[in-house]
């Protein structure tokens, strides 16, 4: 049977999610809706990822944007 390697945060993975963040222009990625497909769409084009670990950031991703959502509301 397949077994889900759990992963962790590690230099690799950091560095992929900086990246994603400061190269983000919010001045072309106004809205946090466009700014997270940018964002993920750098995981996804980013070579150096095992498809594991693209997902393990897409539901990093996903979490961040669902609380910043929420904080923003107020």
């Amino acid at each position: 049977e397949m077994t889900t390697q759990k992963i962790e945060w590690n230099e690799k993975l950091r560095s992929v999610r900086d990246k994603s963040f400061y190269s983000l222009d919010t001045n072309i990625h106004k809205t946090i809706t466009e700014q997270e497909k940018y964002r993920k769409d750098f995981i996804k084009n980013d070579s150096s990822l095992t498809e594991n670990e693209k997902k393990f950031l897409f539901s990093e991703l996903q979490d961040s944007s669902d609380a910043f959502r929420i904080g923003d509301n107020s």
